[in-house]
C-alpha cells in the first residue's frame, strides 16, 4: 500500500496544518540531543552501511535479554511483515480484521491463500499463519496475554506472528521476547519507530526462534537499513535516559479526549487499549463520510485525521484518532463541535 497510511500530511502541504492526529507517533519526544549527534555523524553517509545492521541487533538484543541470532533489524516494521509474507510464500493466512492493511498486501503479494476473521480464536480450519497486531492497528485494542498463550500452546502447528508496534504505549500485559522464542511458533514484529518517534529513520525488528531468523536473514537484501538509522538505534540505546515513557502522559490525555468527544451522542468511540482509537459517526452523521470529514477539518481547521475505511468493515464514517496533548486535543473537539454546529 503506497497511499492511503496514517500521517498524509504531504498532500495537505496547502492546508497549513497546525495540528496532526493522523499519526500514531507520539509528539512528546525531544530529539534535540540526538539531531545534535546526527549532525556530527553526517560524514559517515559517504561510505557503505553495515550489509545488515549487526551493530543494533547486538546492542538490543543485549537491552532485551535475547541472543543476536534471534533478532533482526528491518527498514521500519513494514519490511518486517514483506520479509515474513516472503518467508510463508503460498501459504494459509488467517489475518485479524481491522488491521494494517500491510498484512494483507504483504500476503497478496506472496501469494498466500488469505482470510479476514473478525474474532480472536476464531480461525479458519486452513490456517498455518495467523497475523495480528496487538495493541491493534486501528483500534488500539489488546488481545489478552492468557488467551494468546493458550491457542499458542493448543495449535503448535501454526505460526503466530504478532505486530507488537504499539506495545510501549498500553499498560496492558503482552507476550515478551523470551516467551515468543521459547513457544517455538510464534514471530514478534517491532518498531523502534514508533516508540522513540523517529519514523523517518525506518527502523523495526523481528524477534523470533533462531531458525526463523536465520531463514528471514536469508531473504533480506543487503544495507535494508542505512547509516543513519543504524547509528540513530545504536545512539538512543546508549542514551536511554534521555527517553522516559510517555505511555502514562499519552492515556491519561487520550483518556481525557474520550471522555469529552462521548458527551456528543452522534459520536461513537469503541474501548481502546492506548492511546488512539476509532472514532465513528452515528445518526444522520453517519452518512457523512470520513474523507468528507478529514478533507473539511484539514482545510477549515488544520487539523489532519486518518481516515480509516481502508483498515477492515469499519464501515464509511469512522476515523482514528492520536492523542496528541492537552492543546491539540482542545483543538479537535472544538473543531468537531463547529463542524456538528454547520452540518
Amino acid at each position: 500500500m503506497i497511499e492511503g497510511h496514517g500521517d498524509d500530511l504531504h498532500r495537505f502541504r496547502d492546508a497549513s496544518i497546525r495540528y496532526n492526529f493522523s499519526s500514531n507517533v507520539p509528539n512528546c519526544i525531544d530529539h534535540t540531543a540526538l539531531y545534535k549527534h546526527l549532525a556530527e555523524y553526517l560524514p559517515h553517509i559517504t561510505s557503505y552501511p553495515e550489509p545488515s545492521a549487526y551493530s543494533l541487533e547486538s546492542k538490543l538484543a543485549e537491552y532485551l535479554g535475547i541472543a543476536p541470532e534471534e533478532i533482526i533489524v528491518t527498514n521500519g516494521a513494514t519490511e518486517a511483515i514483506y520479509l515474513i509474507a516472503h518467508l510463508f510464500e503460498g501459504k494459509q493466512s488467517d489475518i485479524l480484521s481491522p488491521s494494517f492493511q500491510e498484512y494483507g498486501d504483504a500476503a497478496t503479494l506472496f501469494r498466500h491463500q488469505t482470510s479476514f476473521i473478525s474474532q480472536w480464536g476464531q480461525f479458519t480450519k486452513e490456517a498455518e499463519i495467523i497475523w495480528c497486531g496487538t495493541p491493534n492497528n486501528p483500534t488500539g485494542r489488546v488481545i489478552p496475554k492468557e488467551e494468546i498463550s493458550q491457542e499458542i500452546r493448543r495449535t503448535t502447528n501454526r505460526i503466530f506472528v504478532f505486530d507488537q508496534s504499539y506495545a510501549d504505549f498500553t499498560e496492558k500485559a503482552i507476550l515478551s521476547n523470551r516467551e515468543a522464542i521459547e513457544s517455538g511458533n510464534v514471530i514478534l514484529i517491532h518498531s523502534m519507530t514508533k516508540r522513540f518517534a523517529i519514523p523517518g529513520l525506518r527502523l523495526g525488528y523481528v524477534t523470533a526462534p533462531q531458525r526463523i531468523i536465520t531463514a528471514l536473514r536469508g531473504l533480506s537484501h543487503p544495507w535494508a537499513v542505512n547509516t543513519l538509522a543504524i547509528e540513530a538505534g545504536c545512539w538512543i540505546l546508549e542514551h536511554l535516559d534521555l527517553y522516559p515513557s510517555p505511555t502514562k502522559r499519552l492515556l491519561t490525555e487520550c483518556r481525557s479526549l474520550i471522555s469529552k468527544l462521548e458527551t456528543y451522542d452522534w459520536i461513537s468511540i469503541p474501548p481502546t487499549d492506548t492511546h488512539f482509537f476509532i472514532m465513528h459517526f452515528r445518526g444522520k452523521y453517519g452518512t457523512i463520510t470520513s474523507q468528507e470529514l478529514k478533507n473539511w477539518l484539514a482545510q477549515k481547521r488544520g487539523i489532519l485525521v486518518r481516515d480509516a475505511t481502508n483498515m477492515g468493515d469499519l464501515g464509511t464514517s469512522c476515523i482514528r484518532i492520536a492523542s496528541q496533548g492537552i492543546t491539540a486535543n482542545k483543538a479537535l473537539v472544538e473543531a468537531l463541535d463547529a463542524w456538528y454546529s454547520q452540518s
